[in-house]
């Protein structure tokens, strides 16, 4: 019977060396609640905020990536992802909060490696946006691969462009041009509306215009 007392009032009594339970720490403030009203509705408006404000059950997502209505995780569209990081990159600000920069930093990851062969002229022009007149902050190392896909996609600028055919869908004026690039908008001389070329083909040297022009094969 002692021996049994003596069981129940170490179990009764608390340990002086156990651990104090770990207590968890306070949710972390959304990132809008540290913001000025003004700045926050400027990223909000701009969409610099919007992905990033819920994660849900279903994972992470990239900066270029999407959920379908199966929740499976894909890749924009090329044109999406261009559009994407095209306003991403002339909205960004030198003030906005880290994570806004990582953000859109990600973006221009995904206009790199992440879009399909082509789209050269346009990627070259966010990239350059992005490294020269953009307030995005860009860690050293970063910039320096960024610069060397630069010089990499301008090599295959010049092998992009092409002859263009051109219908403006606000008149339906026509026209046509040798200096058209896919993804690139021109403006109708007509209304001044903005269109993409409907259809391009390869451009032609003068041998070539000439020898179709007769006729030859």
């Amino acid at each position: 019977e002692l021996r049994d007392n003596e069981r129940e009032v170490a179990m009764a009594k608390p340990s002086g060396d156990a651990p104090p339970a770990a207590v968890e720490p306070p949710p972390t403030a959304s990132i809008c609640q540290q913001l000025d009203p003004k700045q926050a509705f400027r990223l909000y408006h701009t969409g610099l905020l919007s992905q990033r404000s819920d994660q849900s059950k279903r994972g992470k997502l990239e900066a270029w990536e999407y959920y379908t209505e199966s929740n499976a995780k894909c890749t924009m569209a090329p044109s999406d992802l261009l559009n994407l990081a095209e306003s991403r990159v002339n909205s960004i600000r030198s003030n906005d909060p880290a994570v806004v920069h990582e953000l859109v930093a990600q973006t221009i990851e995904g206009l790199v490696y992440k879009v399909p062969f082509g789209y050269w002229n346009r990627r070259v022009r966010i990239l350059t946006n992005s490294l020269n007149s953009s307030q995005l902050r860009i860690g050293r190392e970063q910039r320096k691969k960024y610069e060397r896909k630069l010089l990499e996609f301008m090599e295959w600028v010049k092998k992009e462009r092409g002859f263009g055919y051109y219908q403006c869908d606000a008149c339906g004026g026509r026209w046509k041009s040798g200096f058209s690039y896919e993804e690139i908008q021109q403006q109708c001389l007509q209304c001044g509306n903005f269109a993409k070329p409907y259809r391009i083909v390869d451009l032609e040297s003068a041998a070539e215009r000439e020898a179709s022009e007769k006729g030859e094969p």
